[in-house]
């Protein structure tokens, strides 16, 4: 089935599949990347919450510390300082909570959402104790203003960085599981996309070959035919044939050897009749010469009897001129020898349409000599003709080989 195929065909199969093939391998591979990409903005939105929630503990620690300084009265020189920094550190909690509200939640789980709703509650408690704290420690009660901090503030404190801790490490497993992910993803695609490649490669060197060997072999078939054909080789048959252009070429070929060996032996048939016909006429060209040859003799013969004849009639009239003269001179003898002259005169008569008649005969004779002769010639050309044919036909038989003859 394959076989019977047009050359186009096999070579759009041979491309179809190996094109399929290369699809198969970019569609894996763009998958690989989106999965990989999806992973990576993943991670990195994970990242960003692991970033956000640690700027966040150490707020707080710092936050925490230096509200224990403050309401603790060490170093009571800088306790506006230390109260200014209690202010600012309460700012930058609120800002980095206020950025966890910012950053993409679809990559949370709802226990890290709960976690996030409970930092943020926590630290809603912090401001008015931290007022608190700061107007005491303004007004030199820093005891009270430790038993605030420690009743009010740390409490909320030791929640907010549990809950703080907990999701630093929900985020860390996540973000090492998406690694874990991504690498296994990235080692399972590049065995994958190796194997498919291996695969198309291996498949696409196998269409090639058999592509090139269904295209070169009925071709080297088609050559050595030609090649045989001219060598004079008419007997060669070829088995099997396609469907395809090479086929219909070694179909072609077949004909055309077929057609050539029907014309050499038409031709050679040809040659032996001519030849035979040719030996038929020069036998009859020359039965034609020699009886053409004994009736000119024939002629020559006749012809030198007419002009015996003629001669003898000359010589009749002479002496007929000479008997008128004797009779004119001499009235007596003439009328002794009228009965003889009359009879004489009657006999010339004779022998004048007997001349006459011989002089006819001739005449058509001569004629149907040069007819003969005209045949002749025409014989002599008609086998020059013949012979020439034959030579020809010679030459073709010799020209053809032995396989020709």
């Amino acid at each position: 089935m394959l076989a019977n195929l047009k050359m186009a065909a096999r070579l759009a199969l041979g491309f179809g599949i190996a094109s399929l093939l290369l699809l198969a391998v970019a569609v894996l591979g763009l998958q690989s990347l989106a999965a990989l990409r999806a992973g990576l903005v993943q991670a990195n939105a994970t990242s960003e919450y692991a970033k956000a929630t640690g700027a966040i503990q150490g707020t707080l620690l710092d936050l925490m510390l230096t509200v224990q300084m403050a309401a603790g009265g060490f170093d009571a020189a800088k306790q506006d300082e230390k109260l200014a920094r209690i202010d600012a550190l309460s700012k930058e909690l609120e800002s980095g909570i206020a950025t966890l509200g910012k950053l993409d939640s679809t990559v949370l789980s709802e226990r890290e959402k709960a976690l996030i709703k409970e930092v943020g509650g926590q630290a809603g408690k912090f401001p008015a104790p931290l007022q608190k704290v700061g107007e005491l420690v303004k007004s030199f009660q820093n005891a009270v203003a430790t038993d605030v901090a420690d009743q009010e503030i740390a409490p909320a404190a030791a929640r907010m960085s549990q809950a703080l801790t907990e999701m630093a490490r929900l985020l860390s497993a996540k973000i090492a599981a998406t690694e874990a992910e991504s690498s296994a993803l990235y080692a399972s695609t590049r065995a994958m996309v190796f194997v498919m490649s291996a695969l198309a490669l291996a498949l696409c060197a196998g269409l090639g070959v058999w592509v090139t060997r269904s295209v070169t072999r009925p071709l080297q078939r088609a050559v050595a035919v030609a090649r045989r054909v001219a060598a004079g080789d008419l007997t060669g048959k070829e088995g099997t044939l396609t469907r395809d252009e090479t086929g219909q070429l070694l179909a072609a070929l077949q004909d055309m050897q077929d057609q050539l060996a029907r014309a050499v032996g038409n031709v050679r048939a040809g040659a032996d009749t001519v030849e035979l016909a040719s030996g038929e006429l020069a036998t009859t060209a020359e039965s034609l010469i020699d009886g053409a040859n004994r009736q000119s003799d024939s002629a020559a013969a006749t012809a030198a009897t007419l002009e015996q004849i003629a001669v003898s009639v000359a010589s009749v009239a002479d002496a007929a001129v000479d008997l008128g003269a004797l009779s004119a001179q001499s009235q007596q003898a003439s009328e002794r020898g009228s009965e003889r002259l009359e009879q004489l005169i009657g006999d010339m008569v004779g022998v004048q349409d007997s001349v006459g008649e011989i002089g006819r005969v001739v005449g058509e004779f001569i004629t149907s000599t040069r007819v003969i002769s005209g045949m002749t010639q025409q014989v002599r050309d008609i086998a020059d003709q013949t012979n020439l044919l034959a030579l020809n036909a010679a030459i073709e038989a010799a020209r053809a080989g032995e396989q020709g003859r």
